[in-house]
C-alpha cells in the first residue's frame, strides 16, 4: 500500500550515472550515485543537451579521458572551491562536442528565454573558462541566466 509520498525522481535521457560523478564516487556508489544530484539539475543537463543539438562531454575518465570532477565533487575531491555548486550536485563543466566553448556560451545567451534553458541560473563567463562552460541551477531571485567570474 502507498503511504502517499511523491518522490521527485529523474533518470538522465543522455548521460550515464559515471559520467557525472568521479570514479570512488561511482566504484561506491553505482548507478545510484545519481542520489547526489536533484531532479533539477539532471533535467537541465538533458534540456541544455536538447537545446544545443550536439553531446556534450562532463566526466570521460570511464573511457580514459582526463575529465573526473566536471559534475558531483565529493568531500575528498580538492578541485573548486568549498562552496562550489559541484559540491551541492548542482553544477556541470560541460564540453560541446562539434561546438566551440564561445559558440555554446554565445548561443545560450543569446537564447535565455527558450524553455529549455529555465533551469539555468549561472553560467560561467567564458573569458574567465575557454576550455569548459559552466552552467549550474542554484536558488536565485532574480529572472533569466547570471553570467559568474569564477
Amino acid at each position: 500500500m502507498g503511504s502517499g509520498v511523491v518522490r521527485m525522481y529523474y533518470k538522465p535521457k543522455y548521460f550515464k550515472p559515471y559520467e557525472l560523478v568521479d570514479r570512488k564516487t561511482y566504484e561506491l556508489f553505482g548507478d545510484d550515485s545519481l542520489m547526489f544530484f536533484n531532479f533539477i539539475s539532471l533535467q537541465m543537463l538533458d534540456d541544455l543537451r536538447d537545446f544545443l543539438g550536439v553531446p556534450l562531454i562532463i566526466n570521460n575518465w570511464k573511457s580514459g579521458g582526463s575529465y573526473e570532477f566536471s559534475g558531483f565533487r565529493p568531500k575528498w575531491c580538492d578541485v573548486g572551491g568549498e562552496y562550489s555548486q559541484h559540491r551541492l550536485g548542482q553544477a556541470f563543466d560541460i564540453k560541446p562536442v562539434k561546438m566551440s566553448i564561445s559558440d555554446a556560451f554565445i548561443k545560450i545567451i543569446n537564447n535565455m528565454a527558450d524553455v529549455r534553458l529555465q533551469d539555468i541560473a549561472a553560467i560561467e563567463d567564458v573569458q574567465y573558462t575557454p576550455t569548459w562552460l559552466h552552467v549550474d541551477c542554484r536558488h536565485l531571485i532574480e529572472d533569466g541566466i547570471r553570467i559568474v567570474k569564477p
